[in-house]
């Protein structure tokens, strides 16, 4: 048996065993970190395995990006990249980067969001990783609407549900896709009248 499955289904667990399966996701996260931030900081320094290490501290990450905790979050994604980056593992550095990114979006820090993106989006086109450059393509089109670079977010989320499109012929998928351009196209056309 692999730790994986078992730190996947942690929070579900988790939040069972102390009797709040009905709490909305922020309190469970909440109540999760809580209860495994020590425990997964000991089991960081107790573990050998690196990827094993970097595994924890990126869920580290989740859960306390889903608890708006930004800077403790990219504490644990940047640890876990350092690991990656010390094991060569490129799969692992694009998802870390673009994790950073996230996090840098929601920090308000748009270029140095930006700037992690592409470092992903790189890694991913190296590797032929088509998800993982679906989602860079994706978050750099959202980080560029929140600098107000409308038609380059347009260009990316078109680029993005191209990829999901061959990927996957998913109608809600599409759907969710298409409002967001839509979105973005009406922003484009109220701006471009003010100018």
């Amino acid at each position: 048996m692999t730790i994986t499955p078992l730190l996947d289904s942690l929070p579900l667990v988790a939040s069972r065993a102390i009797g709040v399966p009905t709490a909305s996701p922020p309190a469970r996260f909440n109540i999760i970190y809580q209860v495994t931030d020590n425990d997964f900081e000991s089991a960081v320094e107790l573990t050998t395995n690196k990827q094993l290490r970097a595994y924890i501290l990126s869920y580290l990450g989740l859960v306390t990006y889903n608890l708006g905790m930004y800077f403790r979050t990219s504490q644990y994604q940047n640890r876990s990249l350092s690991i990656h980056e010390e094991l060569d593992d490129r799969a692992g550095m694009g998802k870390d980067y673009a994790n950073i990114a996230l996090v840098l979006d929601n920090m308000g820090k748009y270029q140095e969001a930006l700037d992690n993106h592409n470092k992903a989006l790189k890694i991913h086109e190296e590797l032929n990783d088509r998800v993982g450059m679906a989602g860079d393509y994706w978050g750099r089109g959202v980080v560029l609407d929140n600098m107000g670079k409308y038609q380059e977010a347009l260009d990316n989320h078109n680029k993005a549900l191209k990829i999901h499109e061959e990927l996957y012929d998913m109608i809600e998928l599409k759907w969710q896709k298409t409002t967001t351009i839509l979105v973005l196209y009406s922003l484009i056309s109220v701006t471009t009248r003010r100018h």
